[in-house]
């Protein structure tokens, strides 16, 4: 198999087997890490969570009349004032949570009387009644449920609004009253604790001769208390695959070029090889010239070795003079100058002597 091997300038086929496994290498790396610890983020994570519903409903309750059959109707209809005896209204409020909490709140029913006028319908006037002042409730459950029934004598109201515009000789655009049911809720649990309101309302036009009501009577508000956690990120297959991938093939070709290749060393001309050595050996003492010498070449005393010839310049104290391979020189010279001697090796293809 070895004499099978593609051979490689052996330099070239280093570089390749370096390149290849710092690749491999950096990819494995990359690798390792992207499914050892494909990282972390942070995230908001409810520690305590709740939710607050409240809603009245309401039934609006006739005098006897010869208009409607019913002694009262629910929601949604127009009521003929004249007719109207009191709008019974049911409130309920529930507090909820995830886990037994500490809850304590209060609760109130306002009613507020405002007229408005103007283009802008900017209040004029308005007076604020308390229907129930306020009751406290508590408790150590996971759920909280509070009830509050109360009965709106329209007429009453009516006859308030009437009386203060005739009294003040104004004539607004609009009066109307708004039933609102505070509610005021803390809950302490492990994760903290929370304070929030609430507030359903009614709204009841007022001194019309029919009317509709309005409002928001239902209301819901879900809460939690949060906290910031650092959780670990799944693995992305979707980055982790290039990495696998140019490690496979990283790893075929290093196996394809230790298993299918041979390196071989670049070319060298013997003689030049041979003129390194003697270079490296007596470069101390040695002096490189270019050009044609011969003119100044007078009696030619041939030395045996560049060896010699450095012992004859070490005793003459000169330098060595090379005259290195060129266009023009076909072998290496080496020159002793000793007027009008000159000592002279010259090297030869077929020479091993140094």
């Amino acid at each position: 198999m070895k004499g099978l091997k593609y051979q490689m300038d052996r330099k070239i086929r280093l570089a390749c087997l370096a390149a290849c496994t710092i690749l491999l290498a950096a990819t494995l790396f990359m690798l390792l890490k992207s499914l050892a610890w494909p990282g972390v983020v942070e995230q908001t994570v409810p520690q305590f969570s709740y939710n607050q519903n409240a809603r009245v409903d309401y039934r609006v309750y006739f005098k006897s009349n010869k208009l409607y059959p019913e002694s009262s109707l629910g929601p949604g209809s127009m009521y003929v004032t004249n007719f109207v005896d009191y709008i019974n209204t049911s409130f309920k409020y529930t507090f909820s949570a995830d886990r037994v909490a500490e809850v304590k709140g209060e609760y109130e029913i306002v009613a507020v009387v405002e007229a408005v006028a103007g283009k802008d319908s900017k209040k004029v006037w308005q007076r604020e009644f308390v229907l129930l002042p306020k009751k406290a409730f508590n408790g150590k459950e996971q759920t909280i449920t509070i009830q509050e029934e109360l009965p709106l004598r329209l007429p009453d109201y009516n006859a308030f609004a009437s009386t203060v515009i005739r009294d003040s000789e104004l004539i607004p655009d609009e009066v109307s009253m708004t039933v609102r049911w505070n509610v005021a809720v803390e809950a302490a649990a492990d994760g903290g604790q929370v304070k929030e309101q609430l507030a359903p309302t009614l709204v009841v036009p007022l001194v019309r001769k029919a009317f509709e009501i309005g409002g928001e009577p239902v209301k819901e508000k879900p809460g939690a208390i949060t906290a910031v956690k650092t959780v670990p990120v799944r693995v992305s297959w979707k980055k982790v695959a290039p990495y696998g991938t140019v490690a496979c093939i990283s790893a075929l070709v290093l196996v394809l070029l230790l298993w299918l290749t041979g390196g071989r060393a670049g070319h060298i001309d013997p003689l030049e090889a041979r003129v390194r050595q003697i270079v490296k050996k007596h470069g101390f003492r040695m002096a490189a010239i270019d050009g044609d010498i011969s003119a100044l070449i007078g009696n030619a005393v041939p030395a045996r070795s560049v060896d010699d010839l450095a012992l004859i310049a070490d005793e003459l104290n000169k330098p060595l003079v090379y005259r290195p391979l060129s266009e023009t020189n076909e072998v290496p010279s080496f020159y002793v100058f000793d007027e009008p001697k000159v000592f002279v090796y010259e090297m030869k293809r077929d020479n091993d002597v140094t």
